[in-house]
């Protein structure tokens, strides 16, 4: 029996470039049911964890392990979406204002909408690095910093935040 739990199935239709999720749920006395509602799927499943979905599907999206993301959110903000740095960073992937603006982020503490743009943002950072310890500096001190080092700046700060990052980071 499934009993009060959700998963997430991925399709990509081999005809076109159109992804999406179904979410399969089964309460506890009905049958298995199949929507393309999430809304529907939590209404139906209380146990789903939005912040685990959103992270899963800001993860296909942006092509990067989620258990990468969820070791940057563990290390940044401790999964606190409300959480506030000292120096202004904002919710789960603790973004900073500029970049929250720079990706369209209208409100720095919904979880779609500071994983989606932190995702994005390390994503970006990942290519244009091409290096996970490189990516992760940039995204810990800026990449000004990696970018005037053309190494991992020598910050204890960042040097422990990758340490702590990739200590939990279980590909």
């Amino acid at each position: 029996m499934i009993g009060k739990t959700a998963i997430t199935i991925s399709l990509l239709l081999a005809t076109s470039t159109f992804a999406t999720e179904l979410f399969v749920y089964q309460t506890d006395r009905g049958p298995v049911v199949l929507t393309h509602a999430l809304a529907q799927a939590q209404d139906q499943t209380p146990a789903l964890d939005l912040v685990d979905l959103t992270i899963r599907r800001a993860a296909h999206r942006y092509e990067l392990d989620p258990s990468l993301i969820r070791a940057i959110i563990e290390v940044e903000s401790a999964f606190n979406p409300q959480a506030v740095s000292s120096k202004g960073a904002m919710g789960l992937m603790q973004l900073m204002p500029a970049t929250a603006n720079a990706f369209a982020v209208d409100d720095p503490f919904d979880i779609e909408q500071n994983v989606y743009a932190g995702s994005r943002f390390f994503s970006e950072l990942m290519r244009k690095y091409g290096d996970l310890r490189l990516a992760l500096a940039a995204y810990n001190a800026g990449e000004p910093a990696v970018d005037a080092s053309a190494s991992v700046p020598n910050f204890p700060e960042t040097r422990n935040y990758i340490e702590k990052v990739l200590a939990l980071y279980q590909p």
